[in-house]
């Protein structure tokens, strides 16, 4: 089923304003707070030598507050999604519930991503390229901080959201010179977006995701939860992994 141009416009919007924009709004709201308690527990606004230390606490502050600023904005543009895109959403997910063959395509594009994530991970290790992107990592601290909240985040939220902006507005904006073009350049914006903090060297492990997620999503006759279910399978194991391993 294809959304209309309004409804893709709610996607890629809500994706790019709504959703980080209130990562960003609630992350200030809490330097805000955590400032002015410090000034008050400070007698007044604090010397300079103060800032480094400062700077120090709010990072360690802001890492303990981030999975509840992921789940509430996660939450709270899944509500806006649901209210503008009901009707699709329910459409494709009777279609996938109805239809052996979709969700036997989701276990068999999870199946790929392991095996691309396993051949580049091999690829690291004689290359002599070490740890995890900042991204990966960022997850690992985070599930420690609150496992049960990043949990619901990554594994529930995280994936529904990427996919109905990378797959089915992305995707399908660049398909129309091609399926090769549009599955190419959604799959390297997809990647991007998760190595933004400069470890490019990691952007091939998100784009061969990409590039399995837009080909299952294709193969499916563009069924959402195809993607979306592959996706999330992809990082219930991974989180599993991370808590019981870490």
């Amino acid at each position: 089923m294809e959304l209309s141009k309004r409804e893709k416009l709610w996607v890629f919007w809500g994706y790019l304003v709504i959703f980080n924009g209130l990562q960003i709004l609630i992350s200030i709201g809490y330097v805000i707070i955590y400032t002015l308690d410090y000034i008050k527990e400070n007698g007044g606004f604090f010397a300079s030598d103060d800032l480094l230390f400062m700077e120090d606490q709010l990072k360690e502050y802001l890492t303990l507050k981030t999975p509840v600023i992921m789940i509430v904005s996660s939450i709270i543009i899944l509500i806006i999604f649901y209210l503008i895109l009901k009707k699709f959403l329910k459409v494709e997910l009777n279609k996938f519930l109805g239809t052996k063959e979709l969700k036997v395509l989701s276990i068999v594009g999870f199946i790929i991503m392991l095996l691309g994530n396993y051949f580049i991970s091999s690829l690291y290790i004689l290359l002599g390229i070490e740890g995890n992107s900042a991204n990966q990592d960022a997850v690992v601290d985070l599930l420690v901080v609150s496992p049960l909240l990043m949990s619901l985040t990554v594994v529930l939220f995280i994936p529904i959201i990427e996919e109905l902006m990378f797959r089915k507005v992305i995707l399908e904006y660049f398909r129309k010179w091609g399926n090769i073009i549009g599955i190419g350049i959604s799959s390297l914006m997809f990647g991007l977006m998760h190595v933004i903090t400069g470890d490019i060297i990691f952007l091939p492990i998100y784009v061969i995701m990409g590039i399995v997620l837009g080909y299952i999503y294709l193969k499916s006759n563009r069924n959402i939860y195809v993607p979306i279910v592959a996706h999330a399978l992809n990082n219930l194991l991974s989180v599993l992994l991370t808590l019981l391993i870490g």
